[in-house]
This record gives structure tokens, C-alpha cells and sequence, in this order.
């Protein structure tokens, strides 16, 4: 994403992450990250 926001003239990037907890665990299990370039949605899911 930080390739995209350095072009000229920079895209529109939105994102928002959720924070996934596995019971009373303070660890987070994974994240899943949504977003959008230029109104292209997509999504990640990293594992922790």
C-alpha cells in the first residue's frame, strides 16, 4: 500500500483491520485487513 500513496498523483486507499482473539487469549490470533485502491476492493488475512 505505501507504493501506491507515493504515485503522482497519489490513489484513494482506505483500510480497516479486525483484530481476531482466540477465548480469553490477550494475543490476537490473526488480523483481517480490508481495503480499497482506487474503489478495487481487497482483503489479507495474516495469521499471528
Amino acid at each position: 500500500m505505501a507504493t501506491v500513496l507515493k504515485e503522482t498523483p497519489p490513489k484513494q486507499v482506505t483500510g480497516d483491520v479486525n483484530i481476531i482473539y482466540s477465548g480469553n487469549d490477550m494475543r490476537p490470533k490473526k488480523f483481517i485487513v480490508n481495503y480499497s485502491i482506487d474503489d478495487e476492493l481487497g482483503f489479507e488475512v495474516i495469521e499471528n
